[in-house]
């Protein structure tokens, strides 16, 4: 194993601070998400298939802020239209699982980019350190990560095609890796 760089270790201890600084300022806020995600990453690196594994963190820190978003429903026993989010974004990460292509990336990709757009704009104008000005931080957060990790595994997946050499599997239409589409 190569020896860690001391730029990557300054990094890493920026990247540790920032992280213990925004959980302190958003308290339970980013505890729920994180939990949510740890549980689905655990599942699924334990059950889903070798090719899959390269979306697991993509999948778990969507699942994760989708579990934040639920939970936060059933609390509060207020259903409005914003229920919408945590569905759609289930519905696409199961399709990602399914089939990990471009359609549930492009999908997934501009859901989470507008999320961060609206959600950005929203932050801008409520008070600092009220509920919903670290609501909508942890928010844009978890949405930043999910862009990331998608874009990640995508490259990651299309890494691995090329060693295999075979060609990666991110078209609309061609067959998955468990075989033709029905």
């Amino acid at each position: 194993m190569p020896k860690e760089s001391v730029v990557s270790k300054v990094l890493n201890w920026i990247v540790i601070i920032v992280a213990i600084l925004i959980g302190r300022y958003s308290g339970i806020s980013m505890l729920i998400p994180i939990i949510g995600a740890s549980v689905v990453w655990v599942i699924l690196r334990k059950v889903a298939p070798r090719a899959k594994q390269v979306w697991v963190p993509a999948i778990a820190v969507q699942a994760g802020h989708a579990s934040w978003m639920i939970f936060g429903f059933l609390l509060l026993r207020e259903l409005n239209a914003n229920i919408a989010d945590p569905i759609f974004l289930v519905g696409g990460l199961v399709w990602l699982y399914m089939r990990p292509r471009i359609g549930p990336l492009v999908l997934l990709g501009v859901f989470q980019a507008w999320g961060i757009a609206y959600n950005g704009y929203i932050f801008q104008s409520v008070e600092v350190s009220s509920p919903e000005h670290k609501a909508l931080l942890v928010h844009i957060i978890f949405r930043v990560i999910a862009l990331g990790a998608m874009a990640h595994a995508f490259y990651a997946s299309r890494r691995e095609a090329r060693l295999s050499d075979s060609p990666p599997n991110l078209s609309l239409k061609a067959d998955g890796p468990d075989g033709p589409r029905h």
